[in-house]
């Protein structure tokens, strides 16, 4: 492992910074999947490590292997911080362009309330988000059993229905009678 992400494993900043500075290591160095130290630390939350590697010119829009990129991890970790950080280096459009999990649907799986919250009030297209498999923001917030974030959705129409056939109230019929078995 590359010391560069045995600093970020630490929140170990400092010496980030100083290995960025004094050697000759390239920021964007990948691990095996293809997640480079940016990743790691917006997956983490370490806002410091993040802001350092910003400042050391990483690409803030890099993809991995699985075609992730640091926003959808942030939005993993909830952290608003990071997701605002990365914000301003480039717009919301153009993380969505590149990655095959978006961060709203990372932040729903996830639970992070307060993530979805942020992410909606930003980009307002983001309520009528489907993902490749045709389910909408209520559907995943059923699916992953996120009533707080399902309560953001619910005004969607309920003839809605996903490559499945089914709409958002047939997934809470479903988990129902699955949860009883």
């Amino acid at each position: 492992m590359s010391e560069i992400f045995k600093c970020i494993l630490r929140d170990d900043h400092s010496m980030l910074q100083h290995l960025l500075t004094n050697s000759h290591i390239w920021v964007d160095i990948m691990d095996e999947n293809g997640n480079t130290p940016l990743m790691m630390a917006c997956r983490m939350g370490f806002v410091k490590c993040v802001r350092i590697l910003i400042s050391n010119g990483t690409d803030v829009l890099h993809v991995n292997r699985i075609g992730i990129n640091a926003l959808t991890l942030a939005s993993l970790s909830g952290s608003i911080e990071i997701m605002d950080i990365l914000l301003k280096v480039s717009p919301i459009e153009q993380f969505i362009q590149r990655t095959i999990i978006s961060p709203l649907s990372a932040a729903i799986f996830a639970g992070h309330l307060e993530a979805v919250q942020y992410l909606l009030q930003l980009h307002k297209p983001l309520y009528d988000t489907i993902t490749r498999e045709g389910n909408s923001p209520l559907m995943l917030s059923i699916m992953f059993e996120r009533p707080e974030i399902a309560r953001l959705f619910w005004n969607e129409p309920a003839h809605f229905k996903n490559d499945l056939g089914m709409t958002a109230l047939d997934i809470l019929e479903y988990r129902a009678k699955f949860m009883e078995h």
